[in-house]
This record gives structure tokens, sequence and C-alpha cells, in this order.
């Protein structure tokens, strides 16, 4: 049977650009899908959640339970942003100076400084270009597990147990949990769950990854009702919702019966720091030493001991093409996308980007309790084609429609404000489009798209207060449009609520409209 028979219309499609994208990868060689050679790196994380560039965690601190961290420079350069190292690997809890820890290595570190890098890194080693979504939150590392390294219930709880104790002392609104203790969720609580429901009855949000294998299994804590459980999608690297499909992430039923996960994020190709001083780290910086040097030093180097003991055998007389096709592989092995970065995957990596996110309107809207975040969240996820709900909750996570939604809210009420474009009737211009824009600190906006010549004559937005914009214009013919917003007569910016967004050819992005 042809492919076309066998499969939807838009699986094909998903098979076909997959196959390309594949494809490019091989011919680029390079550890990643790429859909175009202009785009042949990791995307930012950010971008790919529509994350709102203007929020940055700003007030909030994230605690992070996880096996082991490090003082990555994007955590403390140039302010330490580490308010507190907590070793909970014993009863009682220590502080300990993060500095002053024995020489890091990859098994007791790596995890817990590129989940916490994914959070709340500023980028710093790769300008900018890798910072986490909350880029200016403050964090608090709590060192979980026990002195052979077992992580259970019992573990977390400890760990959990000093961040409740000290939540006050450090402002810690956000809990990340990118673990999983021993037992799935059932009709009573279990304590570990318990205490994760009193986390948000203090006010605090508690994200959670639900594990990875594919499994219908949801372990505590991911399994409590209150605390937000993130499974993970598999993006491709594309902004482009026809190539995404879920990554091999667990669902199932939590506890007291509730269905997670909540939603989902990012879970592979994802770009997060490495542990500085680290044989991993080390070879790195070795091998991009390496190939990008012209052919004469490249060659000079490759002839020193060193080298040979680091690639194990001899490649300086090979043709130079072969040589760095040679070194290119080695660093695809290791996941290396820049000097100071590699692509991980796990949902306890699309667990931090939903701690971010919620970060982010913590900042915007500091009154929103635990229960309004994830609520939030939720309405504003995208859901996934051809994914049984079960398995992806509410859908992926939008960070710009979560923002919109957070800055809406007040005191407890919506501001039924709509979600940009809405098409619908309007008393005095009849059928309309109503574009939305929130921005509180612009002083005029103007529209500009496709369908006005890219002039923003007679398209400027009307001041609804407290930083909102909002514009009607007649509903358009039938097709596809692109359209930006003007901001103070200098500033182009893209939708930020619309996550359907198209290459502007000048390295941006301009919002796509089809009517």
């Amino acid at each position: 049977m042809c492919p076309q028979c066998a499969l939807t219309a838009l699986e094909y499609a998903r098979a076909e650009d997959k196959k390309r994208a594949f494809t490019l990868q091989a011919e680029l060689n390079l550890p990643f899908p790429v859909h175009s050679p202009d785009y042949a790196y990791i995307l930012p994380t950010p971008l790919r959640v529509r994350a709102d560039p203007r929020y940055a965690g700003r007030g909030v601190t994230i605690a992070f339970l996880d096996s082991g961290f490090s003082p990555n420079p994007d955590f403390v350069k140039p302010i330490n942003r580490i308010e507190a190292y907590v070793d909970a690997t014993d009863a009682p809890p220590a502080e300990l100076d993060i500095f002053d820890l024995p020489k890091p290595t990859p098994n007791s570190s790596w995890h817990g400084t590129m989940v916490a890098g994914i959070a709340m890194g500023n980028g710093g080693l790769s300008d900018g270009m890798y910072r986490g979504i909350a880029s200016e939150a403050r964090a608090v590392f709590v060192k979980t597990g026990n002195k052979r390294g077992k992580i259970g219930d019992p573990e977390i709880q400890r760990a959990l147990e000093w961040v409740l104790e000290n939540a006050e002392r450090f402002n810690i609104r956000v809990i990340n949990v990118s673990l999983g203790g021993d037992r799935p969720g059932g009709r009573k609580l279990t304590p570990l769950e318990r205490m994760a429901e009193e986390a948000a009855e203090m006010g605090i949000v508690v994200v959670a990854a639900c594990g990875n294998g594919g499994e219908r299994k949801i372990v505590a804590p991911a399994s409590a009702p209150s605390v937000i459980a993130v499974g993970g999608l598999d993006d491709q690297n594309a902004l482009d919702n026809r190539l995404h499909g879920m990554y091999r992430s667990n669902w199932g039923n939590g506890a007291l019966g509730t269905l997670k996960p909540d939603l989902i994020g990012p879970a592979i190709w994802v770009a997060a720091p490495m542990v500085h001083d680290t044989p991993t780290h080390e070879q790195s910086l070795f091998l991009w030493d390496l190939i990008e040097q012209d052919e004469k030093k490249l060659r000079a180097q490759l002839a020193t001991d060193f080298a040979r003991v680091r690639l194990t055998r001899d490649i300086g007389e090979e043709p130079v093409d072969l040589i760095r096709r040679t070194l290119r592989s080695r660093m695809n092995d290791e996941k290396f996308i820049h000097r100071h970065y590699q692509h991980v995957d796990g949902t306890s990596m699309s667990a931090p980007i939903v701690s971010a996110i919620a970060a982010q309107m913590l900042e915007a809207n500091p009154s929103l309790n635990p229960a309004q975040v994830k609520r939030i969240l939720c309405d504003t996820a995208t859901p996934l084609d051809g994914v049984p709900e079960d398995q992806q909750g509410a859908g992926v996570v939008n960070g710009a429609h979560a923002i919109a939604m957070a800055v809406r809210t007040r005191r407890g009420k919506l501001h039924h404000a709509p979600i940009s474009p809405c098409i619908g009737p309007d008393p005095e211009v009849g059928a309309c489009i109503t574009f939305t824009y929130i921005n509180k600190q612009a002083a005029r906006v103007a529209l500009v798209g496709s369908f006005n010549n890219w002039l923003p004559r007679e398209y400027t937005f009307d001041s609804m207060g407290d930083g909102v914009w909002r514009i009607r214009i007649a509903l358009l013919d039938k097709g596809t449009y692109y359209y930006k917003f003007l901001v103070d007569g200098s500033s182009w910016v893209n939708d930020p609520e619309n996550p359907d967004i198209h290459e502007d050819g000048f390295g941006g992005w301009h919002s796509v409209l089809k009517i």
C-alpha cells in the first residue's frame, strides 16, 4: 500500500518533511534536524515556546530539586543569582557555599546544572543565544538523593520539606522537580504528594517531569493533583507545527483520579550549558578549537601528542575534508552544539521550560496563585494534532499566550480581552478582525502588514488602559497575510500572542493571519 493511502494527509506531510530534514542534517553533518541551511543550529528555547522576551522572571526565585549542580557562569556572572545551595542528601539538610564544593563531576552535577540552565541561565557564554526563559530569576539549588545516590520518595520529600520551611526566606515562588519518586498515584495521597499539595496551599507553583519511556505510569510528585505535570514534545527543532509530535514521555492517572500530563513542552534538541572543568567540557573546547582552524594550523595541532591521545588515533595525514568530518562526528556523538553547550533530551528538560514561563507569569502578575498559574498555562496551551488528549494534556505550552492571560488577570478576575487576532462581529464595521497587544512601556502602536502595504497610516491601535492596546479592522478577503506591530514608530515586533509565524527574510519573523 502506498504511503499516501496508509497515512493521513497530515501524517504523510510530516513524514516527508522529517525525511528532508534528516537528509539535510546528514549532508551538513549536524547532530540535530535541520530544515534550512540558513537555520543550521539548535533553535533557542524561548523562541520555540513563543516566550515573551519582555519578562525574565525578575523578582522570582525558583527552587530546583535535583541530583547535583555546579556554579556555571550563566548563573553567577555578571552577578551571582544562586541564593543558596543546599545538600539534602542527609538529615538535616546543610547549606553550603557552592563555590567551595569539590571539583564537579559529570555524573553528579550535569543533570541539575542543565535543568537550571534551561530555566534561568542568562546565556552569557553564547552571547545570549541560549539563554533561559527566566534569565533574570534567582535560584535555590537543593541537591537531592542519599549518600548512595538513590533518589526516591523519601529523598525528594526531605528536600521538598527544606524548601517549604525556607520558602519565605528566599521568596521561592516556583519549585522545579525534574525527578521522579517510587510510587504512582492512587486513591490516597502519599506523603510526598501531600507535601506537594501543601506547597500549592502556601502559594508555591510546583512543576514536575512526567518521566520518559512512553509508559502509562505517573509517579510522585508529578502525580499530585495541584502539581503541573509536564510531558514531552518532539518539535523536530522546528517552528512549523506540522512537524511536531510526541516525545516518548509517560502519561496516565495521577493521585485521586487526576489525568497527567497537564501539558507538554520541548523534550528533545534542547540547548543547555555544560558543567565546566569536566572532561566533557574540556573535550568540547578541544574539538571546537581544532575545527575552527585553517588547514595549516589544523594539521600542526593534529601532529601533537596531546591531539593523538585525545582523538585516540592519528588523522593528521588524511584529506582535510575527511578530518573535519571526523571531528564533526566526534562532536555529534557528544551532542556538542557550541563550545559551552550541548543538546539534551527528556521530560527533565521540558519541566524547567514550564517552570520558567511560570516565573515570567509571576513577574507579570505577582498576585497569581498556583491554581491560576496552572489554569492559565493549560487554557492557553496549543493542542497537538493527531495525539490523544490523555497523552498530551492541554497541549503544547505557549509562553506568549500564558503571559498575556496572566497580565489580563487582576484580583482573581480575568479581563476578557480577546487573544489576537480574533475574528468576530462588531456593531460598527460588521465582521471584523481584532488585534490585541500588551505593552505597558509603549506610547503608541500601529498595525502594519501585507494587507496595508506595510504602512501604519490609519492603522493605529487604541489604548485600553493598563498597557492593553487594541485595533479592529474590517474582515479581509480569504487568503494568507503577514503582519507585525510597529511600536513607538521604530520597533518592529511580531504578534507575541499569535503562535503562527513565518521567516521575514531579515533574521526575524512575521506573524501569519489566515482567513
